[in-house]
């Protein structure tokens, strides 16, 4: 291992440690990694370490910079995701984002469970598709089943609970995700 995968062990730490306890992954945490990230690969590789730096920093922050911009995560995952990307490069950047897709589903759903929120979360859910339905399809006043499903669809418990904002812990999936792909460095299965 070299001094790199030290110190990216050490950000996904600190930062998942930040974003499950409060809520945020600070600046003087990435920004350090960041410049770091650019020194060392300047140091190792001259030129081609800054273009193997920005690269890997723009590439990681672009891949988040959508689900940031429609409020799936926070400013804090991105810029992570961007401090992983000047420190490894653009192609573990790339790949730690797709491992931490899949990470983020398995902390959603044991966040969801952890919180007694799942069968609400996926009730909400049901709940949009049948309003859809009711939308399309016209039930008369004598019809008892449309009229019962109209009220299980648009109860204003079911209104309340939609409108509440969840906290997910992101950065604890870009931590689980980034140090899969690490292991599968380290051991020779990833190609770089």
């Amino acid at each position: 291992m070299n001094l790199s995968n030290y110190i990216l062990i050490i950000l996904l730490l600190i930062a998942a440690f930040f974003d499950t306890k409060e809520k945020r992954i600070p600046n003087l945490l990435t920004f350090p990694v960041m410049l770091v990230g650019l020194i060392l690969n300047i140091f190792m590789n001259s030129l081609n370490g800054i273009m193997f730096s920005f690269a890997g920093f723009f590439i990681g922050a672009a891949v988040f910079f959508i689900p940031f911009a429609l409020g799936l995560m926070g400013a804090g995952d991105v810029k992570l995701m961007a401090a992983i990307g000047a420190l490894m490069g653009w192609r573990f950047a790339i790949l730690s984002s797709l491992f931490s897709a899949i990470a983020g589903i398995i902390v959603v759903l044991g966040y969801l469970i952890y919180k007694k929120r799942l069968f609400s979360y996926f009730r909400k859910y049901f709940v949009a598709v049948v309003r859809a339905v009711l939308n399309k399809i016209y039930f008369s006043d004598r019809n008892i089943i449309g009229n019962k499903l109209k009220k299980f669809a648009y109860s204003s418990e079911i209104e309340n609970k939609e409108n509440e904002k969840m906290y997910v812990p992101y950065g604890l999936a870009i931590a689980l995700g980034t140090l899969f792909v690490l292991g599968g460095n380290i051991k020779g299965y990833l190609p770089f």
